[in-house]
């Protein structure tokens, strides 16, 4: 699977969901770094080096689409978003907060879909006339959207249960949720995603 992570990208976005799902591993899911470059420079001055190309988007079964605090000025670069080819008809597609601006912008937003997101992306697309959830999570087919950078765990969880079922799914967050109050946490974000 692909986490797109572009230039001023917002490291809790990509790597927590790169973090969490390839715990995955031994069941053979596999998060991969994608960009348009080599390696990557967050919105706070970290870099991370890239494991493969964004023309190669449309071979993975998941992407998850970042943000970052450059979102707006990449769903405006027409060369770039040439270069992203989506088929939500047989791939799995998430954003988190501005990454929903690249799903418009690509016209992937399913019809009726209300979609979740920062506050800030959530005043730009009230202009695009796009319908805001104020939720956390939403989902509508193979497309889903996180508002709050937090709101990874949710993404992670839904890509890991969309692809390898509730056991992996569990097993995942398992591994990361804080220790106290685990299991209740679990179902929660379980019950957000719709897999109970």
């Amino acid at each position: 699977m692909a986490i797109l992570t572009l230039s001023g990208f917002s490291e809790i976005d990509s790597l927590v969901a790169y973090s969490m799902l390839n715990r995955l591993k031994s069941h053979g899911l596999l998060a991969k770094i994608v960009s348009e470059k080599q390696s990557v420079c967050s919105s706070n001055g970290l870099t991370v080096s890239v494991d493969d190309a964004i023309r190669n988007l449309a071979e993975y079964d998941a992407i998850i689409i970042g943000s970052g605090i450059n979102t707006r000025k990449h769903i405006e670069n027409a060369t770039l978003m040439r270069c992203i080819h989506l088929y939500p008809e047989r791939q799995i597609i998430a954003s988190q907060c501005s990454g929903a601006l690249v799903l418009d912008r690509l016209q992937l937003l399913p019809i009726g879909f209300k979609v979740s997101c920062d506050e800030k992306t959530q005043e730009f697309l009230h202009k695009r006339n796009v319908e805001v959830s104020g939720e956390s999570f939403s989902s509508q087919d193979n497309v889903a959207s996180a508002g709050g950078c937090l709101a990874a765990e949710h993404l992670s969880a839904w890509v890991a249960f969309r692809l390898l079922g509730l056991d992996a799914t569990t097993q995942m967050l398992e591994q990361v949720l804080p220790v106290k109050g685990k299991t209740e946490r679990i179902a929660t974000v379980l019950k957000t995603i719709n897999a109970q």
